[in-house]
């Protein structure tokens, strides 16, 4: 489910790069912030709850780094297009 969740993240920061060449982001840059999120998300006695708690995590830190960013006018697009995709997911 991490990795699910890292996937989709990573799919929709490149698709920014169709919007606009200054969203590109590289692989390397993505691993970094996947690597902090599961450094800095609570931890849990229980798997499962861990794993929901570096998903949240990975989401709000990434979605945090993309908003700095971005143009007022692609913030929405961005929301948009995330809530979309988990959704198409679950």
């Amino acid at each position: 489910p991490v990795a699910t969740r890292g996937s989709l993240l990573y799919f929709l920061v490149v698709d920014m790069a169709a919007i606009s060449n200054m969203y590109m982001v590289a692989l390397q840059q993505f691993l970094e912030l996947f690597d902090v999120s599961i450094a800095q998300s609570d931890k849990a006695p229980l798997a499962s709850k861990r794993i929901v708690n570096i998903i949240d995590y990975l989401t709000f830190h990434v979605t945090c780094y993309m908003q700095r960013g971005l143009f007022e006018r692609h913030k929405k697009i961005w929301v948009l297009m995330l809530a979309m995709k988990i959704e198409s997911v679950a």
